[in-house]
């Protein structure tokens, strides 16, 4: 796809939420071209997570991965977390359940894709953990969701445990898509009902084109696209010594493309802040996926996702963002101990 029909697609779908930078598009070098995907979703392709956000299932996020042009490597798997044996329904005085012992996934992906220059991006190795004692412990406070008996305690308790390995890998997945395109990991229920347009990067056909027509003026050029290209040469009769090696690569050195190359994903300085910054981030993100900020303001749960999202986002900037979100659950906190 042209660069100018991208951005025309981009412009035409102003209801679509655009995951696809422009900025990105407008600097592809001649060699690559831009792919802009359109995805729906269905309401059943997501769960809900608390706080009013939408995880998506695998379904989703193979579409995701699709239309963003990554992919995953071998190492993606899970790991356990603790011991089921020790895990033990209790129930409260005034009939609250809670579980007591330690037990959960942990879901870790990386991805990778493919850059302008033609090499691969990969992300860091990502994890995600699903605590299943933790989050029945949230439902079980939630009125809506919290068991009545012990059986429906017992119950609620088993399907956590069934879904743990996916939604942990899932979430794995995902962080390594966000980590490599900026994609979000969560989504409110208003944007699941939107349209949504992503990008990807691919070699420019064209330019292949434009490319194999420069090389086949010459008969060591014709010679080359048999050997280097089709192969036949070489599986049918072999190498025959009176032909002089044409290497592809030679015969192309010569053309120029018709825009200086831009490096869209060059190799980063390393930052020695970098594993603060993840570290924050990731707990950024565990909060406003639980209850703890379940009555803060939606513009303020927005702005707290674009800290997270954003990949030129400082270390002074995400340190003061939590350090708010804490102060905010330390007055919470002591005005709950003030109402008990």
């Amino acid at each position: 796809m042209e660069k100018n029909k991208a951005l025309q697609l981009i412009k035409k779908n102003e209801r679509a939420i655009c995951y696809a930078r422009t900025s990105v598009i407008m600097d592809i070098s001649p060699q690559y071209e831009p792919i802009i995907t359109e995805l729906s979703f269905r309401d059943d392709e997501f769960v809900h997570v608390g706080g009013g956000n939408q995880m998506p299932l695998k379904s989703a996020v193979n579409k995701i991965s699709d239309a963003t042009g990554v992919s995953f490597t071998e190492n993606c798997g899970t790991r356990v977390k603790g011991s089921w044996s020790e895990v033990v329904i209790e129930k409260s005085p005034d009939g609250f359940f809670s579980a007591s012992g330690d037990y959960g996934i942990i879901g870790f992906a990386q991805g990778e894709r493919i850059k302008p220059d033609g090499t691969v991006r990969r992300s860091s190795i990502c994890e995600y953990e699903f605590s299943v004692t933790d989050r029945f412990n949230l439902e079980c406070l939630n009125e809506k969701t919290a068991p009545r008996s012990m059986a429906a305690a017992r119950k609620k308790l088993l399907e956590l445990k069934k879904f743990s390995t996916a939604r942990a890998s899932t979430g794995a997945e995902l962080r390594a898509i966000r980590e490599l395109a900026g994609i979000p990991t969560a989504f409110s229920g208003e944007q699941i009902k939107r349209p949504m347009l992503f990008a990807q990067i691919i070699e420019s056909s064209d330019y292949k084109m434009k490319m194999l027509e420069k090389v086949s003026e010459t008969p060591e050029g014709k010679e080359a696209i048999a050997r280097e290209v089709l192969g036949t040469t070489k599986k049918i009769f072999g190498e025959p010594e009176t032909i002089r090696e044409a290497s592809l690569e030679s015969m192309i050195e010569d053309i120029e493309p018709e825009e200086d190359e831009v490096e869209l994903f060059g190799e980063s300085q390393k930052n020695p802040d970098e594993e603060k910054i993840k570290e924050i981030k990731v707990k950024l993100e565990e909060y406003l996926l639980g209850e703890e900020l379940s009555r803060v303001s939606q513009d303020s749960r927005n702005h707290i996702s674009e800290l997270i999202n954003d990949p030129e986002i400082g270390l002074s900037d995400l340190a003061e963002a939590l350090a708010s979100v804490e102060q905010y659950l330390e007055k919470k906190k002591v005005k709950q101990n003030e109402k008990d």
